[in-house]
């Protein structure tokens, strides 16, 4: 056989190894290339239409062919109910947004996203401090924030310009005698029923005096410790005996009223900010941070807004958790989205690009400083909490004792959830 031949058979010889090395994967290289399995995902959320994730969605498939999200909205009205019951019908569901009060009351219908995945560390380091505090008490990370909304001071212009009031209030102190000179309504002092955002607004003040309302272990309410001071500072705004009375339970709907024009001040979320934009486009009105305690040298917020979690029952949850990353933890994904709805930013990087911003300045910079507490039912406490403050107002019981009342009513609700 001549060399030549040689040659060629020996490299044929060696290809044909080679090859079967790679292909039965002795050596790193193709085996057979596995078919990736299509994946579906059920998206269920509330107060957004599908193009707000649209980009985001077609974003994300672009790297991931095979997965296929599926985006329903629900009414906002009932949406809480109807993730219930659908879950208990396993239903296929795989993400939903979930209320940053929810923790407490529904950890056990969703699945934390793993470590490997995403890490604690990286939550502290992209989040601010009250998404710690309502999706990851305890180092697990059951949802991450889609946005952050936070309680501001709505204030109307035109009415501050008529009595000469150049710059809205930064203390209660300063509140107080803004208060005395606008004689118009203002919107605190009432209940649930006249006032939008009325529990959540003495919560906040409850959490600026110091009280952390629920103790850390969460075993018990803890408010009754000066609280009395609290709500009677909060309802002297609507005792006709106070020179600072500025509020009728009996007045219509705040947030209406001041589309009205009316009402001089409340205190709202850029988000019901579209109502008030819808129902009076030409109100000139200015956004301000709530007034803080007189000389406190911390300054603390109120938040209230929608992450986003994994149902615990998903077929997916990796995949599920993978989205989800992809759209909050992305700041070019994140402000897609934001961008589409108006929202104010969750990521601490995104915030700190909107600080200065003239319309979601305000309650980006408040983000950072908002704090919260573990609500064993938001409903419920809402109820609490209103009821406390009406008892006040008609006088059947002394601010001391509607605390002390209230108090023992939460108790009673965390003393259930442990059984």
């Amino acid at each position: 056989m001549r060399r030549s031949q040689v040659i060629i058979i020996s490299i044929v010889g060696v290809l044909v190894v080679g090859f079967a090395l790679l292909y039965f994967g002795i050596i790193p290289g193709f085996k057979s290339v596995e078919k990736i399995q299509p994946v579906s995902l059920n998206f269920w959320g509330v107060g957004d239409d599908r193009t707000a994730f649209s980009e985001v969605i077609y974003d994300y498939q672009q790297s991931n062919p095979h997965v296929k999200i599926n985006y329903k909205q629900l009414n906002e009205a009932n949406y809480e109910q109807e993730l219930l019951n659908a879950m208990a019908a396993n239903e296929p569901i795989d993400i939903i947004m979930f209320q940053s009060t929810w923790l407490p009351k529904h950890f056990d219908k969703i699945i934390p996203v793993s470590p490997m995945q995403f890490s604690f560390t990286n939550f502290q380091n992209l989040f601010p401090t009250v998404a710690i505090q309502d999706f990851a008490p305890d180092q697990i990370i059951y949802a991450l924030p889609l946005y952050m909304d936070t309680l501001a001071m709505i204030y109307n212009r035109d009415i501050f310009d008529s009595k000469a009031i150049a710059i809205p209030p930064r203390n209660w102190g300063d509140f107080q005698n803004v208060v005395s000179k606008l004689k118009k309504p203002v919107a605190i002092g009432g209940t649930n029923k006249s006032i939008a955002n009325a529990t959540d607004l003495l919560s906040l003040l409850f959490l600026q005096s110091g009280s952390t309302i629920v103790d850390p272990q969460f075993k018990q309410a803890i408010f009754s410790l000066n609280g009395d001071n609290v709500v009677s500072f909060y309802t002297q705004f609507a005792n006709p005996k106070s020179p600072s009375y500025a509020w009728k339970d009996s007045y219509p709907y705040s947030i209406n009223d001041f589309a009205a024009g009316n009402t001089a001040i409340i205190f709202a979320y850029q988000d019901q900010l579209k109502k008030i934009a819808e129902r009076s486009p030409f109100i000139s009105y200015g956004i301000a941070p709530v007034p803080q305690p007189t000389a406190s040298a911390q300054t603390v917020n109120w938040a209230k807004y929608r992450g986003l979690a994994v149902v615990r029952n998903s077929g997916n949850p990796e995949e599920a958790w993978k989205f989800i990353l992809f759209l909050t933890t992305n700041a070019t994904e994140s402000e897609k989205y934001l961008k589409k709805t108006g929202r104010a930013p969750a990521l601490r990087s995104l915030i700190n690009k909107y600080l200065d911003d003239q319309k979601l300045g305000v309650f980006a910079r408040q983000a950072l400083s908002a704090r919260s507490y573990p609500q064993v039912d938001d409903k419920a406490i809402g109820v609490i909490f209103s009821d406390m403050i009406n008892s006040i107002l008609t006088n059947q019981l002394s601010p001391y004792s509607a605390v002390i009342k209230a108090e023992g009513e939460m108790n009673q609700l965390i003393s259930r959830r442990k059984r």
